[in-house]
């Protein structure tokens, strides 16, 4: 796990019913030098991350498990060597007798001792999210619960980019940051103060070609060390390069670099993380149409049932400086064993496509009888004017884009969202959840801890694991 903003927690939960009625809950984080918690209360330096006062859990069948995730409201800064404790609390004004199951590990041998204590307490009354409880009892715990961590830490942008606006450059001008549609090459990342960060930065191409046009430069030395003075989201902004494409105090000079793809290949390098960071981009041509995507069918895991209608769809874009006004867009399905075409549409597309707009194309839709794998392309032709790059004219550009039939009408698409996971731990436990109010600590990477307090109307616990 890389040091930065802790900026959410999940828990895998493998089945659930909402409770009848919702309940508050409450998230605390705080750093520290222990390695266990002693048997006591301690809620000083604590920082809340998390409130809120009208929380349910979702409904979550068996056999279909989902992550939970808590986003805060507040980001804890994590210097990626101080132990966690993290304080989890929920609080409920009645029982529920209804107990979500959480994924875990069973802790035993060899794994007995990257176990810690767990602190708990009993209350009948007053709500132990607002307030100290008044004692705590200790013991050790057999199973450790499945947490991911959501950290913001490294580059998250950049220029040029791979996302409109920053996708496009225009060949002649000078990318100096005076004016706000010409900023100056850079990188946007996250920061924590008094840290030592080290960039490199540098733009390839045209690809396939792979020569350094320009590379960003500090004191002369590619390697570009910088040291954060505040905590944010910061953008570092070139002051020296290299290259045929430097200009003055890191600008970036297209006046004489031939239009085409480029690469930024750039990196963010802490003690303990190394990120890389690539972004395809283009220095436009006077004339230059390309298909951005292909819209429908989607390609795999998705399938499709025989014999009903598909619609065909894709996205085309001006990449180039002047506007286009018209072009034929082909789509082809090939049956993928046999390179058999089985479908082809061609569409006269006309319109004011200025450099940057985006345009969507319908074709004639597609059916067939046939259970099988097939392979899909869009391509564009430019017809009023000669089209200088024709790396970008087809999609995809390489590979193929798949489209699968099934023999039933029942298709799927499973999409998962992940964001910075520590360690992880696959198991099954009766749900902490359930009782109402919890606590927890764990020790992340080398020697953090974690830890998990666990609370309800009549009982709150904390409790100690090691990862």
């Amino acid at each position: 796990m890389t040091p930065g903003q802790i900026a959410s927690i999940a828990i895998n939960i493998r089945n659930a019913t909402p409770w009848p009625v919702n309940r508050s809950v409450t998230i605390r984080m705080a750093s520290t030098a222990a390695n266990a918690l002693t048997g006591s209360w301690n809620m000083a330096g604590f920082t809340t991350v998390f409130t809120n006062p009208a929380f349910n859990i979702p409904v979550v069948p068996l056999a279909t498990p989902q992550w939970l995730t808590f986003n805060f409201q507040t980001p804890f800064m994590w210097d990626g060597v101080s132990n966690l404790i993290i304080d989890f609390c929920t609080y409920r004004n009645g029982n529920t007798f209804l107990f979500p199951d959480w994924e875990s590990t069973t802790v035993g041998a060899p794994n007995t001792n990257v176990w810690g204590a767990q602190n708990y307490y009993d209350h009948g009354g007053a709500d132990n999210c607002a307030n100290t409880p008044g004692f705590a009892s200790i013991y050790r715990p057999s199973r450790r619960p499945v947490l991911l961590f959501g950290v913001l830490s490294g580059i998250e942008s950049s220029f040029p980019d791979d996302v409109d606006p920053r996708r496009i450059l225009l060949q002649g001008q000078i990318y100096n940051g005076v004016d706000p549609r010409f900023p100056k090459p850079s990188l946007s990342f996250r920061q924590t103060a008094g840290q030592s960060i080290n960039l490199t930065y540098r733009i390839v191409g045209p690809l396939p070609a792979t020569n350094v046009i320009y590379e960003g430069r500090k004191s002369g030395n590619p390697t570009i060390n910088h040291v954060a003075a505040t905590t944010a989201l910061f953008t570092y902004e070139m002051t020296e390069a290299t290259g045929p494409a430097a200009g003055v105090n890191g600008t970036l000079d297209l006046r004489f670099t031939a239009g085409g793809s480029y690469r930024l290949e750039a990196s963010y390098q802490i003690p303990g993380y190394t990120q890389q960071w690539s972004k395809e981009f283009s220095i436009a041509f006077p004339n230059d149409l390309m298909v951005r995507q292909i819209r429908s069918p989607l390609s795999i895991p998705r399938k499709y049932p025989r014999g009903v209608e598909m619609p065909v769809s894709a996205q085309i874009q001006n990449v180039g400086l002047n506007n286009v006004t018209d072009a034929l867009v082909i789509a082809s399905i090939r049956h993928l064993a046999t390179n058999s075409e089985v479908y082809r549409d061609t569409v006269v597309w006309s319109g004011n496509l200025a450099t940057g707009e985006i345009a969507t194309v319908d074709f004639a839709n597609y059916s067939t009888l046939n259970v099988a794998t097939y392979a899909i392309t869009v391509c564009t032709e430019l017809l009023s004017a000669v089209d200088q790059q024709t790396a970008n004219d087809c999609q995809p550009t390489s590979g193929n884009y798949i489209l699968r039939l099934s023999t039933t009408k029942r298709s799927a698409l499973k999409r998962s969202t992940y964001l910075v996971p520590p360690a992880r731990i696959t198991h099954v436990a009766r749900s902490l959840l359930a009782a109402a109010s919890s606590t927890a600590v764990f020790r992340i990477c080398r020697t953090s801890l974690f830890a998990f307090r666990s609370s309800r109307i009549r009982d709150a616990s904390l409790f100690t694991i090691r990862l």
